[in-house]
């Protein structure tokens, strides 16, 4: 069975998302879709992603002590651990998205602070979640843009990491 590829990476992204901060706070997290994220005073880390077929970025958007939250340790630079967490994330979304076949290259955490920050892409509206726990909430962001056509279904039997599991090439 199959479905179409830009709800197949949705669905993965959540599940990455859930995956992060169940990791870092030992809780399911509650993600449900936001309709706005903005928040008074805000940071936020973006990575891209993609291959020839898809192309997108992933977004964490939070206040700036939630970074520290989430760390094991406080933090020297809180805006610093939010881009290492979205890097963390797509790498979870690039293992996932390998028992498609797919191996999306990934760009650079780039972190920006602001007030009310409002995000966007070139060809498409982000899609947003809000991704709440004990002792906080985050907003996790979605930009994609899949070729026409590109259909997507799971092997299973694909070899894929482990978690924490370090692999070179």
């Amino acid at each position: 069975m199959s479905t179409t590829a830009h709800q197949t990476i949705e669905e993965e992204f959540v599940s990455s998302v859930s995956d992060l901060i169940e990791c870092y706070t030992n809780s399911t997290p509650h993600v449900v879709p936001a309709d706005s994220y903005a928040q008074r005073q805000s940071t936020a880390a973006i990575v891209g992603f993609g291959d020839a077929k898809f192309r997108g970025s992933a977004v964490l958007l939070a206040k700036p002590e939630v970074a520290s939250i989430l760390s094991e340790t406080t933090p020297l630079n809180p805006t610093d651990w939010l881009g290492e967490l979205c890097n963390q994330l797509v790498g979870r979304l690039k293992n996932k998205l390998g028992k498609y076949g797919l191996l999306p290259q990934m760009g650079t955490p780039v972190t920006v602070a602001g007030q009310h920050l409002d995000l966007g892409a070139v060809s498409s509206q982000p899609l947003a979640w809000r991704v709440g726990w004990e002792d906080g909430h985050l907003f996790a962001l979605l930009t994609l843009e899949v070729e026409d056509g590109l259909e997507l279904v799971a092997d299973e039997s694909a070899a894929i990491a482990e978690e924490g599991s370090l692999n070179l090439f």
